[in-house]
């Protein structure tokens, strides 16, 4: 994507401007504009990179996107949330996820299940030429939109610069020109990224960034580089520049193994390997109230699980079904379920489409596996009494997305309160981080001791089920916002949400 006025960029600009008017003329405004009143809070686009850049000294932006018109089909076949959650696991700041259908082979649903998938905030990268599209992409969950400033005058860009800030998001303004960074500064961007790539002869020139650098450093924007990176030299050229945070798209989704590349681009020389476990997934268990979604989705939460097996907080297909249809895009719907059969999943997931599901039983690593390559992301329940299950955590984090580690019966009726060994669960995180799959704590867990568990822990994420009741199966609302406010405070000393 570009600033240039290339015959390719009008194509795709005159095939928006008849999606805006299907937009428009389909009643869809005012059901937009109610689906973004609703949506969790903005993930912090912006403060995100600010933070990652001020501890790591660079942050990455990773892409998803299926095809483009110079490459053609990339990576067509590959699952969104998959991706997001590989990005995430080694070290990727933030998300962009590619939307435009008709060029780039793009989707909504890209953007919802990538959000769903990982805490890492959202940027819709599309074109942009209407404040409809803006809450469009609110109500996808998305926590930035991408504006070309070479598409707009500086006083229109504005006033999509402040569309965005209205709906609490942040915009990532590209330039490819100097009068386009003119164009943007004038606007108040805040967030600059510098296009490297060319449209008349699709060449990418490094220096691009190198040259219009300066200029927006000066102004205070955050610049981040863009098109063009293949090692981890061209983001030391970039940061030479002032520059302080990257997008890369093609060369990882040409990789086999997306999250491989993210670890090479990032990895400091000599010391290649594993990054930090992701920070900031926080999930809401045993939902059975239409109170407790609605908690959950304003405190920020990231996930929700319904019961599918014998527990106190079981819910029914029809009452899943409902409660589901209260939550909105960018947080993720766990079915949690004992030796499920093929029959139950599908119904589970007819009921409630389902993002995760999360296997407590007998379940092998192949059946985990082969649950995998249908389409679901999944989470493999644990129990681990001593060093001598580490291995277990290890074996199964190698074919699931992620591991939860509980202190909770084989058939889910928890409700002891019991935590699991805290530095156990320490080195089943590093473990699990080893093995490609995020570590998920549970046992126990409650607004009093959420923060320290993720102190001593440092894992990837955090669940909480009957600490969060009133009474067995029900959630105590407050609970809920203390526990979600608290854990959020304790991953890395930032909000997501705010």
């Amino acid at each position: 994507m570009t600033g240039n006025r290339e015959p390719f960029l009008e194509l795709i600009v005159r095939d928006i401007r008849k999606r805006l008017k299907h937009l428009y003329r389909s009643g869809n405004p005012d059901r937009l504009e109610a689906a973004a009143n609703q949506a969790s809070r903005p993930r912090g686009f912006l403060k995100r990179l600010e933070h990652t850049a001020r501890r790591s000294g660079f942050a990455l932006i990773t892409e998803f996107k299926r095809a483009s018109p110079s490459k053609g089909k990339i990576a067509n076949h590959l699952h969104a949330g998959r991706v997001a959650l590989a990005y995430e696991m080694n070290g990727a700041a933030c998300l962009s996820i590619v939307t435009e259908e008709d060029h780039f082979a793009g989707s909504a649903e890209d953007l919802i299940t990538g959000a769903s998938a990982s805490s890492l905030p959202v940027l819709r990268k599309d074109f942009i030429l209407d404040p409809l599209q803006i809450t469009e992409a609110r109500a996808m969950g998305a926590d930035a939109v991408l504006l070309i400033a070479g598409l707009f005058c500086a006083s229109r860009l504005k006033n999509l610069l402040e569309s965005a800030t209205t709906w609490g998001m942040d915009a990532l303004v590209e330039v490819h020109t100097s009068s386009e960074m003119d164009t943007a500064l004038k606007a108040g961007a805040r967030l600059i990224g510098i296009n490297n790539r060319n449209l008349q002869t699709f060449a990418t020139d490094l220096k691009t960034t190198s040259r219009l650098a300066p200029q927006a450093v000066r102004s205070g924007a955050f610049v981040v580089g863009e098109s063009g990176v293949h090692k981890r030299s061209d983001l030391v050229h970039f940061k030479r520049a002032g520059v302080r945070a990257a997008l890369v798209g093609t060369t990882l989704m040409q990789n086999r193994q997306p999250g491989t590349g993210v670890a090479a681009l990032l990895a400091a020389p000599g010391r290649p390997g594993v990054q930090a476990p992701p920070r900031g997934w926080i999930k809401v268990c045993g939902i059975t109230t239409p109170k407790a979604i609605n908690a959950a989705r304003t405190a920020g939460a990231d996930a929700v699980g319904f019961v599918f097996a014998p527990s106190p907080r079981r819910v029914s297909l029809e009452d899943a079904r409902e409660l589901a249809r209260l939550i909105t895009p960018g947080i993720a719907r766990i079915g949690v379920f004992v030796n499920p059969s093929e029959e139950e999943i599908y119904r589970a997931n007819r009921a409630v489409k389902l993002d995760w599901l999360q296997l407590h039983g007998d379940e092998t690593p192949e059946q985990c596996q082969m649950l995998g390559s249908q389409g679901y992301l999944i989470m493999k329940g644990l129990q681990v009494g001593g060093h001598r299950h580490l291995e277990k955590v290890r074996k199964y984090a190698r074919v699931s997305d992620a591991v939860l580690l509980d202190c909770q019966h084989p058939e889910l009726r928890g409700g002891t309160g019991e935590t699991i060994d805290w530095d156990l669960a320490k080195e089943a995180s590093t473990l699990s981080a080893e093995a490609g799959s995020r570590l998920v704590l549970a046992g126990g867990l409650q607004p009093e001791n959420v923060h320290q568990a993720i102190a001593t822990v440092q894992p990837g994420g955090v669940d909480a089920s009957s600490g969060l009741e009133r009474e067995p199966g029900v959630k105590d609302v407050q609970k809920i916002v203390k526990y979600v406010e608290g854990a959020r405070r304790a991953f890395g000393g930032e909000s997501n949400h705010d």
